[in-house]
């Protein structure tokens, strides 16, 4: 194929070629809201790519169509024309062409919910990485392997095991950065945190992580005391593991309501995507505490507060869920007006009108929850001596449709709604659009 022989021609001059950061100004797709790939939490680096292959890469027909449907949010036929852009890519031998398809195939599948394919596809994303940085070594391509090894272990904890030595690896190369990789070990540490409390690690039991994170707590607010979204997370960890064991921290006495607090002011002043991502979790975790206590005004302040950063911030995902939790409380307190306006507005865009585009995987979840929520209010309430059951049915009806649709999304949020991988984590401590996603005017 004539793009194939671009692309080996290419190989030639990549070694002399300068390593390319594509522009800020990057078109999102529209059903994405803010679609500029941006590292949230410390990294701003993208996967090191010579300017002469990403030319040629970027001009495939493969991959032109693939970010065509991607933006239009038809993730399948995206994924079809992507992975024959895969074939393409290691026919040629060269890593960094792998790397690209390889992240974007992940990305897409994690998207569409089938997490067993992400999980393969990062592995892959692994290979060339570590191909890259044994022919390049250095901290560009040591931080494009750290990322590649920290995603492999977020994909496995949703396929429901964590795989301990991939994040031992992840910390092996983060001390190779020096002084800025100390933030990027502890968020190994929280990864495997996280995969205990979900009952995804194999050696670390959810009774042992209080006693865990609490130091963990301590050595990050020592070690990175500075980034405020990385202290935070801790906190906000260590709030879920003592809420799930109703118990206190070992040494610090600290309860669920305590972390959580101490998360949120960890992030007061949000400035960047990954703090604001974190304070929404938080105020939202915070809520639904408030909630299971009957403290029906601070939960409503707190998800109202989310709700108030997340459109500040202009997190889509991150809106939607403190919309669903806000309904939450106002049901909850019988403003079932209010309620169903806030369930309707969760699943509208999903629901009521024709489905012209595939769901994400978070999106699914969201759209489930309100819908069930919605349904299980309207079967007790009545409009002029006029059941409103019938009306419950026809919600009810209308999410088996889409989970009929897309049944591995549908099976992919299943799984997200029993794990302890929640959206502002994933969010925070991942890089948003792989490069080849990007469509820049």
């Amino acid at each position: 194929r004539p793009w194939l022989g671009m692309l080996m021609k290419g190989r030639a001059l990549a070694s002399a070629a300068s390593l390319v950061v594509l522009p800020a100004s990057i078109r999102p797709a529209p059903w994405q809201a803010d679609g500029c790939r941006r590292y949230r939490l410390m990294r701003d680096h993208l996967s090191p790519v010579p300017k002469s292959l990403l030319a040629n890469v970027v001009q495939m027909p493969e991959v032109i169509e693939g970010r065509r449907y991607f933006v239009e949010g038809k993730f399948s036929i995206a994924i079809q024309h992507l992975a024959r852009a895969d074939e393409i890519s290691k026919a040629s031998g060269m890593a960094e062409l792998s790397l690209l398809t390889s992240e974007t195939l992940a990305y897409l599948h994690a998207l569409s919910g089938d997490f067993s394919k992400e999980a393969s596809y990062r592995a892959q994303c692994v290979q060339a990485s570590s191909t890259l940085q044994a022919n390049t070594p250095g901290i560009a391509t040591d931080l494009t392997l750290f990322d590649c090894l920290h995603n492999w272990a977020l994909s496995d904890i949703k396929c429901g095991l964590l795989n301990t030595a991939t994040l031992a690896h992840a910390r092996e190369v983060a001390r190779r950065v020096g002084k800025g990789g100390k933030g990027l070990v502890r968020t190994c540490d929280m990864t495997e945190a996280l995969a205990a409390i979900d009952g995804s690690h194999s050696s670390v039991s959810v009774e042992q992580v209080p006693a865990m994170v609490s130091a963990l707590t301590d050595a990050v607010t020592d070690e990175c005391g500075g980034e405020a979204a990385l202290t935070g997370s801790a906190y906000l960890i260590l709030a879920v593991a003592l809420h799930r064991l109703g118990q206190r921290a070992s040494g610090e006495g600290m309860e669920a309501e305590a972390a959580c607090q101490k998360a949120i002011e960890m992030v007061d002043a949000a400035c960047i995507e990954a703090e604001a991502y974190v304070k929404v979790g938080a105020l939202l975790f915070l809520s639904r505490m408030h909630l299971e206590r009957e403290q029906s005004d601070l939960a409503d302040k707190a998800a109202s507060e989310a709700l108030a950063v997340a459109e500040k911030a202009l997190l889509q995902d991150a809106v939607d869920a403190a919309l669903y939790q806000l309904a939450t409380v106002r049901m909850s307190v019988g403003d079932f007006v209010v309620a169903e306006g806030l369930f309707r507005t969760c699943t509208a865009k999903l629901t009521q009108a024709p489905q012209t585009r595939s769901p994400t995987t978070w999106e699914m979840v969201q759209v489930e929850k309100a819908s069930e929520q919605h349904s299980a209010m309207l079967e007790g309430m009545s409009f002029n001596n006029h059941s409103r059951q019938p009306e419950a049915v026809q919600i009810r009806e209308k999410l088996k449709k889409l989970q009929d649709a897309f049944p591995v999304t549908a099976a992919g949020a299943t799984r997200l709604r029993e794990s302890a991988l929640d959206l502002w984590y994933v969010r925070a401590f991942s890089p948003n659009l792989p490069t080849l996603l990007q469509d820049s005017d």
